[in-house]
């Protein structure tokens, strides 16, 4: 699936989620989110991510480096955590991050609304869609504009936030 996304900091999450909910968003998700970060020598990258009551691995192949992230993003979901680990290493994959958040995930039609903490960063969200108008739209509705968005990784934000 395609995916464009960006992110807003330093938010009031719940005048945001009051907004969204206002007009229909689903709440999906509310609970913690751990990852693990794989890459091989060619430079590629898996994610392995636990969430309540499934895995997930992902890899996102990068389709542009505007002002919006901008990825294909292939998702599996798998039972034995514990053994995919093993077989990503096995296959020449090192471990080089793990990551752990809380996370209030809202859906509207097609696009996502991901409210993410980490320990000793501020609330943001994170707003993806499959296109970019309805990310433009949607950060206009929630009162910012696209100057204030941006795209960095979740390891970049830590370094930003100086907790890296």
């Amino acid at each position: 699936m395609q995916e464009i996304e960006v992110k807003i900091f330093e938010i009031d999450k719940d005048s945001l989620i009051s907004k969204l909910v206002a007009i229909g968003a689903e709440l999906i998700f509310d609970w913690e989110i751990a990852a693990d970060f794989y890459r091989n020598a060619a430079g590629k990258k898996i994610r392995l991510r636990k969430a309540n009551w499934q895995n997930i691995m992902t890899f996102k192949e990068k389709l542009s480096e505007d002002a919006k992230m901008e990825n294909m993003e292939y998702e599996i979901v798998f039972d034995d955590y514990g053994n995919l680990c093993k077989t990503l290493e096995g296959i020449w994959f090192d471990k080089y991050w793990s990551s752990a958040k809380y996370r209030i995930w809202y859906k509207l039609w097609n696009t996502v609304f991901d409210f993410d903490k980490l320990e000793w960063i501020p609330w943001f969200v994170e707003i993806e869609s499959d296109n970019h108008a309805d990310v433009e739209e949607w950060v206009k509705f929630l009162w910012y504009r696209m100057d204030e968005t941006n795209k960095m990784t979740e390891r970049l934000v830590k370094e930003h936030y100086w907790v890296a």
